[in-house]
């Protein structure tokens, strides 16, 4: 197989794999009126309204899944009242302008941390699109227009909107309208392990209830210290809020007051909270448990260890390894995360685990949540002795720089992929432009035109060789016909008519190819990267995800539900880019092969890019328009130079 059928190849395979990575298409909403059940949140979490317990949930026999505390050696999650006399007590720690963490005096643990930073990306469902939707319902409601009702309730459904929210939004507005801030006030903040029965922090060992009865001995506006005794063992857990990195240190003394030895197991445990579905991942690719331990691929690539919602559903609802030098443990879906650290690496368990949230999406799909643990390595406590584990919690968005100063190798916890070293690149170099633009699309198109300058040597180099390509398309196919009963003659020729007129045959294939590293690492990073989120450009709403202009009512093939207008621009652009590119006229295999590849191209690139992330498409469309411009300075010049033929060595005059 010659070298241009390879590239071929590899070029559709790698748009095979992009087209493979998306999600199934999503069904159509239920009719207006039609029951509904849990609405999930695009950012990872059920409305509290309408979220069942997890411990109401049943395994399915098609997906095993587990309840709390069912698996294993793990410790029981649920955090239930002792006695009637032993009330709990919930103690919060507010950081303005960032978030509020809510403690449980029941082990001492953290339920939930709620933000409040004003940013859009910090909100459970996307501003722009409910007041353009539930805005747009309410104008329905008000004018009493019935079809426009039924219009707007099947995009609020198909927008998975809560279903109390669409029904405030159907109630007529008063004299003074409809506002959705006031109407929702702070409902749509985003809620980290929004109404779990898994705990963050949930303390386990032999012996111990995770859900002993703690005293606070201390609380300052930034920390809180809480005590228990069980048997002979006295427990401290201390809290340490850093403010303005998402970080809580926490120090957790096991200390034995007995005259006895005292067996903790083999190991202490530390729940890291669960990670719920998102719109955005339907196939929760994102929705897992993983860890560092210092492996590496083949490459070299530092290769972190995941647990995949799919995999544990296929492994009777759970999955755990052991590892020695373990950096970090996290539970995590598309943006935000919990992971935990030892101050220093540690050996132990790390295990994930799937349960049925009792709950259903708006098509009827059964949703499933993962939670996870790190179980540290313990041994036998003699008396007066104590176990100390200094553990640093990260509990935020998935950001790189803040992950990045959170720990050595934390910022894998993004899961940027093999094309980790250009979406670490490209999401620095936006950030720094975004802090010029003030606007993550400006910032995108900024990057693209210095990523198409850095290139433009290479790859008009490539277009004036593919040009001069077609120029000795007649030779060559003169050399194909004199030569046709000898192939290994012709192919020697051909590659001497090549090689003396400067052509490179591959000129074609090259300028994509060069673009596919940054193109996957924009990919993954874009998919997330917690700063795209409900990010708006024009009339894009989030950078993050497709446009989602207007909603179709039913569910087409490749297009989906809803109509994108950027990867259409994208499709033009790349057919016009492609109609001005030179191809070579001649009758050889490899060349044909070549031209029906560039004219499909337009047509792949539309259906594979369509329902990706506007921000991508977007940077594909300008990578288009600036190669148009850069095709036409190319075909603008002339070229002169004679053609050289390889059999006499002699120069003749050679059309432009």
């Amino acid at each position: 197989m010659d070298k241009n059928k390879l590239i071929g190849i590899l070029f559709f395979a790698t748009a095979f794999i992009l087209m493979m990575t998306q999600g199934p298409k999503q069904a159509p909403p239920p009719a207006p009126g039609t029951p509904q059940l849990a609405a999930t949140s695009p950012t990872g979490g059920d409305h509290p309204a309408s979220v069942a317990p997890a411990a109401q949930g049943t395994a399915s026999a098609s997906s095993p899944v587990t309840q709390p505390g069912s698996v294993g050696n793990f410790p029981s999650n649920a955090i239930k009242p002792l006695a009637p006399d032993l009330p709990e007590e919930i103690q919060e720690i507010t950081i303005p302008g960032e978030y509020t963490a809510t403690f449980s005096s029941y082990g001492g643990v953290i339920q939930k941390i709620v933000y409040h930073n004003k940013e859009r990306r910090f909100r459970k469902f996307d501003p722009s699109r409910i007041q353009k939707v539930l805005g747009k319902l309410n104008d329905a409601a008000t004018a009493k227009d019935e079809k426009g009702i039924i219009k707007w309730e099947k995009q609020a459904l198909a927008e998975h909107f809560p279903a109390n929210w669409i029904a405030k939004a159907k109630e007529p507005a008063d004299a003074s309208g409809f506002d959705t801030e006031k109407l929702f006030g702070e409902e749509n903040n985003y809620i980290l392990n929004e109404n779990q029965h898994v705990p963050i922090l949930g303390l386990g060992y032999r012996g111990f209830n995770q859900s002993h009865p703690f005293k606070v001995i201390e609380r300052t506006d930034t920390s809180i210290s809480y005590q228990a005794r069980a048997g002979d063992v006295l427990v401290t857990r201390e809290y340490k809020v850093e403010p303005g990195t998402f970080r809580i240190q926490h120090r957790n003394i096991i200390q034995n007051v007995g005259q006895d030895n005292f067996d903790p197991g083999s190991h202490i445990h530390y729940t890291l909270g669960s990670s719920l579905p998102t719109t955005s991942d339907p196939r929760s690719e994102f929705q897992n448990v993983g860890f560092y331990n210092g492996k590496r691929g083949m490459t070299g690539r530092r290769i972190p260890t995941v647990f995949k919602l799919q995999k544990m559903q296929k492994n009777n609802g759970a999955k755990e390894e052991s590892s020695g030098n373990i950096f970090w443990a996290a539970v995590r879906n598309q943006f935000f995360t919990v992971s935990l650290a030892p101050e220093t690496p540690l050996s132990g368990i790390v295990r994930g685990r799937v349960y049925d949230l009792g709950s259903t999406d708006y098509r009827g799909n059964a949703q499933y949540g993962v939670t996870g643990e790190f179980a540290l390595s313990t041994e036998l406590l003699p008396p007066g002795k104590h176990i100390t584990h200094k553990l640093d919690l990260y509990a935020g968005p998935k950001e790189y720089s803040r992950l990045k100063d959170a720990g050595e190798h934390h910022d894998l916890v993004m899961q940027f992929g093999f094309f980790g070293f250009f979406s670490k690149l490209l999401l620095l170099l936006m950030q720094m432009l975004h802090g010029f633009t003030g606007n993550w699309g400006w910032a995108i198109i900024t990057m693209t035109i210095i990523v198409k300058l850095l290139f433009w040597p290479l790859t008009a180099q490539a277009s004036e060789s593919q040009k001069r390509m077609q120029k000795i398309s007649g030779p060559m196919k003169e050399l194909q016909e004199k030569y046709k009963d000898n192939p290994q003659k012709m192919q020697m020729e051909v590659s001497k008519l090549f090689r003396e007129n400067k052509v490179n045959p591959a000129a074609g294939c090259l300028p994509i190819f060069i673009q596919m590293p940054i193109f996957l690492g924009l990919f993954f990073m874009l998919r997330s990267a917690a700063e795209l989120r409900f990010a708006n450009f024009l009339w894009i709403t989030d950078l993050s995800e497709p446009e989602r202009i207007l909603h179709w009512g039913v569910n087409l093939p490749i297009l989906g539900e809803y109509l994108n207008i950027l990867p259409i621009l994208m499709g033009i652009t790349q057919f016009i880019q492609m109609s001005l590119t030179p191809m070579p006229t001649g009758g050889d295999e490899m060349q044909q092969m070549q031209a029906k590849m560039f004219r499909i191209l337009p047509f792949v690139f539309l259906f594979m890019l369509y329902g990706f992330s506007s921000g991508l498409v977007l940077y594909w469309t300008v990578q288009n328009v600036l190669s148009i411009l850069q095709q036409k300075i190319v075909n603008s010049k002339k070229d002169d130079s004679p053609i050289v033929l390889p059999s006499t060595s002699k120069k003749k005059k050679g059309k432009a």
